[in-house]
């Protein structure tokens, strides 16, 4: 299933969003179809890391140091053979990067030459990004091709999404970066609170299809799981977060392949005299790099799922499944997942760019 290689972040300068728990759980529900995934930690708190190894690595091998001497990053991924999947690790050293090299020239742009050759190597690259607007977070949308927002249905969080939105455009109008904002996905939902329902809506309809269709549920699993030393989709394959991660995966990847229907044509019939295409992918003029470590565990065609397994998203309903807790359980397609998944479907039509909708997220009409 070898195709090019889509580098995505996960980012919102606002903290406690589940910006994390959303990036470890899409490299889980990716890496199930077969896809290589690698989960590139990027916030100095390192919270992916400890929720996947339960421990914070030590040493002079770290990211920070990788991205601050401009070395491969390869030395410091460490598999999780559990969700079958990579993960680079954070520690202390990102925060020292982000000081070090604040005068330097091409700062933005560490993460992304560190990226080239492993874009060689993995299908999906997922970045979480730390809650700050700050130099990691510029490096990761200068290095990633798509954006996925996570954001609660609260008035700070929905009042914040403006900044990291103007953020957005300005490298892109700037020149620094050709991500695309695939979309905002609403989490840490509380089925049946009338505010968040109201503000649900609000976005909907000032984002129209800028907003996924999948709703990410508020529940006590998903943040009982890192505890655990797992995603949620593995702690707990029928709980009602699991089934939603599932979807939103789905919806995901079907935006991807509507990415890529729409750049064929430009890629069948190249014009000589035209700027190449702003969304190909970067050219590699170095080797490859030396692929890490891989389990030699064989795996079971049960293991997987393939994309069409990935659930549908449906209208909410309001009994959930969770406490209904099975033991270990591998990654498998969840029985009835569509009738219990929480989702929106839009019925606004979408901005005509992302610049209206940064401006329709700073003037929304939202709960006085």
């Amino acid at each position: 299933m070898r195709s090019e290689c889509i580098v995505l972040s996960v980012a919102n300068h606002k903290g406690g969003v589940g910006k994390t728990s959303t990036a470890i759980n899409l490299a889980c529900a990716f890496a199930g179809t077969r896809r290589r995934v690698l989960l590139i930690d990027l916030d100095p708190q390192g919270s992916a890391t400890v929720s996947i190894l339960r421990k914070r690595p030590t040493g002079l091998i770290s990211s920070g140091n990788a991205l601050m001497s401009e070395a491969s990053l390869v030395p410091c991924i460490k598999p999780y053979n559990l969700a079958k999947f990579d993960l680079v690790p954070a520690n202390d050293d990102l925060t020292a990067f982000c000081v070090s090299c604040i005068n330097e020239e091409g700062k933005e742009f560490r993460l992304k030459n560190a990226l080239s050759s492993l874009r060689l190597i993995y299908d999906l690259i997922i970045i979480d990004c730390p809650p700050a607007l700050n130099l990691l977070t510029i490096n990761a949308l200068c290095a990633s091709d798509d954006l996925i927002i996570p954001t609660t249905c609260d008035y700070f969080a929905v009042d914040g999404l403006s900044s990291l939105l103007r953020l957005f455009e300005k490298l892109k109008t700037d020149g620094m970066s050709n991500v695309r904002l695939m979309g905002i996905v609403r989490t840490l939902y509380s089925l049946g609170e009338p505010l968040a329902k109201k503000i649900s809506e609000d976005l909907k309809s000032n984002l129209g299809t800028l907003l996924f269709n999948t709703i990410i549920p508020y529940t006590s699993l998903i943040s009982e799981a890192p505890s655990m030393g797992r995603p949620v989709i593995l702690y707990d394959r029928s709980c009602l977060g699991s089934r939603a991660y599932l979807s939103l995966a789905g919806e995901i990847l079907k935006r991807m392949e509507q990415n890529r229907l729409t750049q064929a044509p430009a890629a069948q019939e190249p014009d000589a005299n035209q700027a190449p295409d702003a969304y190909q992918e970067p050219e590699v003029n170095q080797a490859p790099a030396p692929a890490p470590e891989q389990s030699t565990a064989a795996d079971s065609d049960d293991d997987y799922l393939s994309d069409d397994d990935l659930p549908d998203y449906a209208e909410p309903r309001a009994n959930s499944l969770i406490g209904n807790r099975p033991q270990k359980a591998a990654i498998a397609a969840p029985q009835d997942a569509a009738s219990a998944v929480p989702t929106d479907a839009p019925t606004a039509a979408p901005p005509a760019d992302v610049a209206a909708a940064t401006e329709a997220v700073a003037n929304n009409n939202l709960p006085q």
